[in-house]
Formats: structure tokens, sequence, C-alpha cells
């Protein structure tokens, strides 16, 4: 190798590391202020509920029960959950710096990995710096709400940009990155010269990444397949110019609209889902014979590697899971067919348009499969509700215009290639067809440019927003009192802790790892449901249930005594002070509804009087 091509390569790696480190700053510069010791308080609900997944593994507890109360039954998809759990036992560090940790270093791989693969592609290293643009990318919420970065629906169903995906740092943003690198990792030896044996090991585990994504977040993981199958079929069809497998595809997504709600009704969610894909069966059954059953072999991988968390769901389903009834039967009014969404989805649209006209011009099938495959993904599993699975359509189409927008990015590389750079053009009889090439793919890109351009007061509002700038501690003396506590509960007696209105049960899990009388849920239920529900819907109400307590186990109660609700002296007949500790509040801490800047944490025993 010589030496120019090694500082080139330096030179590429360097500008990706650039790239990525600013992504990283920019993305999540309050979580780094921090130390990776907060976590973000918009959104955090479900968050709390996950990271009680990896407070559980971090202390070597990892089961299938519901984590909060450990009871029950889980079949929520808990892989990442389990991995970063792990990651803080083996480092021995708070699971919170362990869940920011791994997420930041997931999305900085990402993005230094996809700058090196635009460089690489595009052979201008430079671009290698243009990686974090992707994530920049908005849609158009300026426009219908001035100063917001989110287009709202129905329900809680909402449409925002690629840095919100990124925003919650849980398992579906690992998903994403991790389908993400898998994508540019195909790009890379697809989209440039290399050996049909590099091409095809690539290929298997890039499968295994995304079959393994079933296991840690269904959403992530069924964009990815819809948007992969769906490109490879339409390369394929475009490939072959054949009028049976156009008319197959045709027939197959009519039937899919018709049949998938009958099929719904009769089989379930998952199944329907998997119906979904019928339409890209004759392009993969075209692409799987030229291939020699190579295609075969790489989604036989992906298969094997989803197996796990499919036959959890199954049997869950098979079984009358309470839970996942509840689970399907919630989604209601997340659809996204509304004129606005065709706005949001404005840079994909311009930018599919232009793949399509280009890649059928220069009979580039890749670059028209890219365009018309990711489109043609984008719009079934957006509309999934329409023909039966009903699997949070807005959910969807946020992942799906992630992966989109990277997709989109690699084409642009591809077509830069093509495109001579100033110190190899020149005059004379080649002059044509290379003004040619500059001409093209300004008309392909130069737009899709400006309409993501556009966009940018999205990105500014979202990075501006005090509201999601402010982050939950769990190392202030409040935090810390209420999580000693809890552990010293839990040594005596390992039962269900209850807490007053202004003590959090969610972060007290999160800090002390014990079992807490609370459920998340949308995530699973724990054994004694209804009465930890009631539980749950009295502390809201400012009181305590105490015979749901006796039914659910819950022995130990956490208060305030800076909280308008004194349950120490409601209640005073009914408990017992086993232990308490004083603190301060300083400006920054987590004061929630406090009455006064300082306090004391106690805790108490049920009595029981039966």
């Amino acid at each position: 190798m010589s030496r120019s091509e090694n500082a080139r390569r330096i030179k590429i790696l360097g500008l990706a590391a650039i790239g990525a480190t600013l992504h990283t700053v920019v993305q999540s510069w309050t979580i780094l202020s921090t130390g990776f010791g907060s976590i973000r308080e918009a959104y955090a609900h479900d968050q709390f509920g996950y990271l009680s997944m990896v407070v559980n593994a971090s202390e070597g507890r990892v089961n299938d029960l519901e984590p909060v109360t450990e009871t029950g039954s889980n079949s929520y998809p808990r892989a990442y959950y389990t991995a970063v759990g792990t990651i803080a036992r083996i480092l021995d560090i708070h699971p919170v710096q362990a869940w920011n940790g791994t997420s930041l270093t997931l999305q900085f791989l990402m993005v230094g990995f996809l700058g090196v693969t635009l460089a690489l592609i595009s052979r201008r290293s430079w671009v290698a710096l243009l990686a974090p643009v992707p994530f920049l990318v908005g849609n158009f919420s300026w426009f219908f709400y001035p100063g917001e970065w989110a287009i709202p629906l129905q329900s809680h169903a909402v449409l925002w940009g690629p840095f919100l995906a990124l925003f919650s740092l849980n398992a579906e943003v690992a998903g994403l990155c991790i389908s993400a690198i898998s994508i540019t990792a195909l790009a890379l030896v697809w989209m440039r010269p290399a050996r049909p044996g590099v091409r095809w090991v690539v290929s298997g585990i890039s499968a295994a990444a995304i079959g393994a994504l079933a296991n840690f977040q269904t959403y992530s993981f069924l964009a990815s397949i819809y948007v992969i199958a769906a490109v490879l079929a339409a390369i394929e069809l475009h490939r072959r110019r054949s009028r049976l497998l156009v008319v197959a595809t045709v027939a197959a997504t009519i039937l899919v609209f018709a049949a998938g709600p009958l099929v719904s009704d009769a089989t379930g969610q998952l199944p329907t889902l998997i119906f979904g894909l019928l339409p890209f069966v004759p392009g993969l059954v075209a692409l799987a014979i030229r291939s020699r059953a190579r295609l075969v072999a790489v989604g036989v991988v992906a298969v094997l590697f989803a197996v796990p968390q499919v036959a959890i769901t199954v049997a869950g389903v098979g079984e009358g899971d309470p839970f996942l009834t509840f689970r399907t039967a919630s989604n209601v009014d997340l659809g996204i067919l509304f004129w606005r969404t065709i706005a949001a989805t404005g840079v994909a649209i311009v930018a599919f348009a232009g793949l399509i006209i280009y890649g059928h011009w220069r009979r580039s099938s890749l670059l028209f499969g890219i365009g018309a495959g990711s489109a043609f993904a984008m719009t079934l599993v957006a509309v999934n509700d329409v023909w039966g699975a009903n699997a949070e359509p807005y959910r969807l189409w946020i992942n799906t215009y992630f992966l989109s927008l990277i997709l989109i990015a690699l084409s642009f590389a591809h077509i830069l290639r093509r495109v001579p750079r100033r110190s190899q053009h020149r005059s004379g009889p080649q002059s044509r067809p290379l003004t040619v090439n500059r001409r093209a793919a300004a008309a392909v890109m130069i737009p899709t440019l400006l309409v993501a351009a556009a966009t940018a007061p999205d990105f500014v509002a979202y990075a501006t927003d005090e509201r999601l700038a402010h982050v939950w501690n769990p190392a202030t003396e409040r935090e810390r009192a209420q999580a000693v506590l809890a552990e010293n509960a839990k040594g005596i007696e390992d039962a269900l802790i209850a807490a007053d209105p202004c003590v959090d049960p969610r972060t007290v899990k999160v800090n002390s790892g014990a079992r807490i009388a609370y459920y998340h849920l949308g995530m699973a239920w724990p054994q004694e449901y209804e009465a930890i529900a009631t539980i749950v819907q009295a502390r809201l109400s400012g009181g305590f249930d105490f015979p749901a307590a006796e039914r659910s186990g819950t022995v130990w109660i956490l208060t305030d005594t800076a909280c308008v609700h004194d349950w120490g002296s409601d209640y005073a007949d009914r408990l017992v002070l086993e232990d308490s500790i004083d603190y301060e509040i300083e400006p920054d801490d987590n004061a929630g509804s406090l009455t006064d800047t300082a306090g004391t944490i106690s805790l108490y025993r049920i009595i029981d009087q039966g």
C-alpha cells in the first residue's frame, strides 16, 4: 500500500471521527455535560420502565418477570437492556451511565462508519464530514406549528425527524443504529468493487444483526426488514424488466390490502405483519434464483437470530397473555393518513423521485431499487392499520424515514462516484459525457438538499427547546436518600415498596434495584396486576389503598416530609417508622412538587391489622 493511500485512509478516518463527534455533541450535549450520569426527563416514563430491566440485570437478575415488581411475566424484547445491565455490572457503574454510554457509543459508531463509507463510495474524502446531515433533517413541523419540532396526529401519534428518533437512547435507538450500520456495511461491499465471498460474508453478518433486532425492539426490526426486503425486490424487478414479476407484485399488494384484515382477525398481529411482506416475494424469489440460493441462506440467518423473541411472543399469544392482548387492542387511532404526512415526508419523496428517474435513465437497478423500494416500504408499513396489522403506523413511519434518509445519503455518494473530480476533468471528446454526469447528479441531489435545508427550523427548535434539556440526576441527596432506604428495606424483607405522591416509584426502582409497587402499562404486567393498579391509581389521588397493599404483598412505604401529602401523619395508625434520612435540595436538583427545599425521606413498615 502506497504512502499516499495510507494518508488518504487516515484522512478519511479523521474526518469521519470529527463528523461522529460533532453529531454526538450536538445530539446529546445535555447528557455529556453531566458525565453520562443523568437521563433526560422528556419522554422519560417509558425509559424508566426499560431502565428497570437494566438495573435488574446490573444486579445479576436476568429473568422473564415484570421488572418493577419482579413478579408475573415479561414478554417485552429485552436483550438490549440485559446487555446494558451486564455492561453496568462488569464496569461497576450506575445503570444510567451504562444506558447513556452504550447508546451514545452506538451513535458515534453509526455516524463514523457512515462517514467512512460515504467517502469510500464517492471517492471523495471530504464527504465523510457530511455523515451527520441525515440526522439533522426535519419534517416541516415549523410550517404547521411554528417553533415546534413535531407534528401531532391522533391519540399519541406524532411525526418527527431523525434527531428525535435518537433522543431517548433506548433499545429503539440502538436498533436503528445497528440497522443503519448493517445497511451501510452492505452498501460498502455492494456499491464498490469487492470479491463475491466478501460480499456474501458481510451480507450474512448484516442479516444476523438485523435478525437480532427482534430481540431488541420490535419497530426498528420491522422497519429494517421491510425496507431491505423492498429494496432488494425492487432492484431485481428493475433488472429483469419482467412483466410477470411486476404483475405478481401488484397482485400481492392488492391481496395484502384486501385480505390483511381477515388474516388479522383469524391469526393476530404478528402473522399479519409477516403476511404484509407478500408483495416482496416475487422479486425476492427471482433474486434468490439468480444468487444461486445465497440470498436464501442469508435470509435463514436473519430468521434464526430473530427466532428467540418471535417464539416468546408466539407462546405468549398462544397462552392468552392478557398483557399481549391489551397491547394489541390499545393500538387505536395511531394512523398517519393526513395531508400533513405528505409534507412531512417531503425530503424523502423528492429524493425517491430523483433516484427512480436517474436510476432508470442510467440503467442503474441499484439506484432505482433504492428509490422505488424505500418509497414502497415506507408507504406500506405506514398504513399498516389499513391492511389489518395495526402496529403503531406512526412509529414505523419515523423508523422507515430514518433508514430511508441513510439510504438516500449512500445513493448520493454512489452518484458522486460517477462524477469526475476537478483534477480529472479533461477537455476534448470526453468532456461532454463528463458534463452530463455533473448535470445529472446535480439534478438529482440539489432539489433534495434544498428541501432538506428548508426543514432546518425543525432542528433549531429541537436543539433550543428548554423542555428537552431537563434531566433527572440520580446522585442528588434526595434521590440517594430514597435509594438507600429502599435498599435497606430490601435487606430487611424483600417485599414490595410503595411511594407517596412526591417520591417517584420509577426513579426509586432505577436507583435502588428494589421491588416497587408500580408497573408500566404498555410494557409488562405484574402477577397481582389489579392490586398494583389500585395502588398506583390511589397514589395519583394522594391516598394509599391498604387492602390492595395486602393483596399485592406491599410491606414498605417511602415518604417525603416536604410533600403536601403527609402520609406519616395521615396513616399514623397503620405505619411504623423504620428509618429516615434528611436531605437538602440544590437549585438544580429534581425538586418535583415539593413544598420546601429540605426534608426527610422516611421508610415505614405497614402494620398488619388482619
